[in-house]
């Protein structure tokens, strides 16, 4: 068996690394059969995704609610909640209010300063001196931090230069 393998090894090409070339996927298949393809003007998905949660929810939020007195739906009922919890200063309800009626607000570059000012990553004069005073102050009242007559800031605990 010794003589065979030193045989094969005086015979054969020195070890050179394989090579294995990757399949490569035709970029342009060719296109389905005719009977296949959509006709002009026709959608390939017209009726689009199912949404069955969605209109499950609503048509539970359309019927009537149990026991209720004045006898609304429940969409009535939750939006009615909803509005006394904003009305007693639960932010977070007044949010949904306000997301479910005119939409996500966008956030600005304005509201990125404000969060750094209450922060505390810069301060009220850093941002009279990059925007000017007319332009910083709104930022400023909006962050909730105060400005004395002297000019030093307090935050909402009125501590001076608290952020």
């Amino acid at each position: 068996m010794a003589k065979r393998s030193a045989k094969r090894a005086a015979t054969s090409k020195p070890n050179k690394p394989q090579i294995r070339l990757k399949k490569v996927r035709n970029p342009n298949p060719p296109p389905p059969p005719k009977e296949y393809q959509f006709k002009p003007g026709e959608s390939g998905n017209p009726g689009g995704r199912p949404k069955l949660l969605s209109d499950a929810y609503r048509a539970q939020l359309a019927k009537p609610m149990p026991g209720d007195a004045e006898g609304r739906t429940y969409a009535e009922v939750i939006a009615w909640g909803m509005a006394l919890a904003a009305s007693k200063d639960n932010v977070p309800a007044a949010r949904e209010m306000r997301q479910a009626t005119e939409g996500e607000r966008i956030r600005t570059w304005r509201d990125d300063v404000i969060d750094l000012l209450r922060k505390g990553e810069i301060t009220p004069d850093d941002v009279i001196a990059e925007f000017g005073a007319d332009e910083a102050q709104p930022l400023i009242v909006a962050a909730g931090i105060r400005r004395d007559e002297s000019g030093s800031a307090e935050g909402k605990s009125g501590e001076a230069g608290d952020k």
